[in-house]
């Protein structure tokens, strides 16, 4: 990113319907996060503008908030000053990003993880491209460009720093199960992104050697019918560790092989 122009804008589509937000980077080094969304009953609008200073260390942005102003769908107001007031009171708010490069569009990338969920931008874009073994549509990361989506290709990992290019995969990667455990209060323990909710840890037969990474997702291999998602908690060399959601569990109980591209 060149600091001699005017500005740089960025979009992406925020959380929930009718939501879009925009960053703004000014070449005084301030920046503006304005999210708006829109009333799917009155088409009344509620805004969130965040502002503050940011700077750049190499191929790294980092914001700092400074003054938080929030009008609701009635107009009302809440005006909020102070970094880590803010950081409590907007617990989407990201102060940090990786810039990419990929052909013609600048993105800022998340690279940390979340106290919830192994994952992260990288990863998500990862998945995406790896679930249909082809290029995957993007619509809610920061790009450089006014569109409510964007398509990036296999190529992207030629612009994704390590460790993160190497989630994304030459071809996809077939596994077997080879162990089904019930889970117990020392695997909620151990395990710190496994859903609570969550009956069985399922243990495949491949690992770092094939590709297999934390936080990869799997899905069924041989039955058309069931869409179920298996998300990678642990790995070593030949075997891998994995989880899928409640709600999809009791239709994937006899599924025998899982691949990281979805089979439709």
């Amino acid at each position: 990113m060149e600091n001699n122009l005017n500005s740089w804008k960025f979009y992406k589509e925020g959380p929930g319907v009718n939501v879009s937000v925009t960053l703004t980077l000014s070449n005084d080094f301030t920046f503006v996060e304005h999210t708006k969304a829109m009333s799917c009953v009155d088409r009344s609008m509620s805004t969130n503008t965040i502002s503050g200073v940011f700077m750049i260390v190499k191929n790294k942005l980092f914001l700092t908030p400074t003054k938080l102003l929030f009008y609701d769908f009635q107009g009302n107001y809440t005006k909020i000053e102070g970094t880590d007031s803010i950081l409590k009171a907007n617990i989407l708010f990201i102060k940090e990003y990786q810039i990419i490069k990929y052909q013609d569009l600048i993105l800022l990338l998340n690279d940390s993880i979340p106290a919830h969920n192994y994952t992260n931008d990288f990863i998500d874009i990862a998945n995406a491209i790896n679930k249909k073994d082809n290029n995957a549509n993007i619509d809610d990361k920061w790009k450089n460009k006014d569109e409510n989506s964007i398509t990036v290709g296999k190529d992207i990992v030629n612009s994704f720093p390590f460790p993160w290019n190497e989630y994304i995969l030459n071809k996809p990667i077939v596994g077997k199960v080879i162990k089904t455990k019930k889970i117990n209060k020392e695997d909620k323990t151990n395990y710190k992104y496994l859903d609570e909710k969550s009956t069985y840890l399922y243990t495949l037969d491949v690992g770092e050697d094939s590709g297999i990474r934390k936080g990869m997702k799997l899905y069924t291999k041989g039955k058309k019918d069931c869409s179920c998602e298996l998300i990678i908690l642990e790995v070593d060399n030949k075997q891998c560790i994995g989880f899928i959601r409640k709600w999809q569990e009791s239709a994937c109980l006899k599924i025998e092989e899982f691949s990281t591209k979805e089979i439709n």
